[in-house]
């Protein structure tokens, strides 16, 4: 009976202040007590009636809120899913790429290592033809 008449008594607006789901679990319990605590009389019938026509489409408002949300989910986890299977590959290509950065930077230098000692032998070998060519008589 106490919960009944703090049901009845509480204004709009402090229903309206808290949460989504606690307002609505708070206007369902009001709604059975009130059912079940009213004193019998010839309308209770139709009282009942219409108070469980009211439950029913804050269930089936209930109802539609939550199959959007799991909608929402599924739709959600779908693209986290496919996002992971490409930054998967993106990782994977990144790796092979960096790998293959990092060879060609030991070729590069090998490269300039081996261009530098045949530049060398090149350049040995023409003063040595320059030598016993042109300035034999000075050895």
């Amino acid at each position: 009976m106490r919960l009944e008449k703090s049901c009845s008594q509480q204004a709009p607006q402090t229903l309206l202040g808290r949460g989504k789901y606690e307002t609505w679990s708070l206007k369902l319990v009001c709604l059975i007590i009130s059912l079940f605590c009213r004193p019998r009389d010839e309308h209770r019938a139709q009282d009942v009636t219409e108070s469980f026509m009211e439950l029913r489409s804050m269930l089936q408002n209930q109802v539609r809120s939550s199959e959007a949300s799991v909608h929402n989910l599924v739709a959600s986890s779908s693209k986290i899913s496919s996002t992971k299977i490409e930054m998967q590959a993106v990782g994977a290509a990144a790796k092979t790429s960096g790998a293959l950065i990092s060879k060609f930077e030991r070729r590069e230098m090998t490269d300039k290592v081996l261009i530098g000692a045949c530049l060398l032998l090149y350049f040995g070998v023409v003063l040595y033809i320059i030598q016993k060519r042109l300035l034999w008589w000075l050895w």
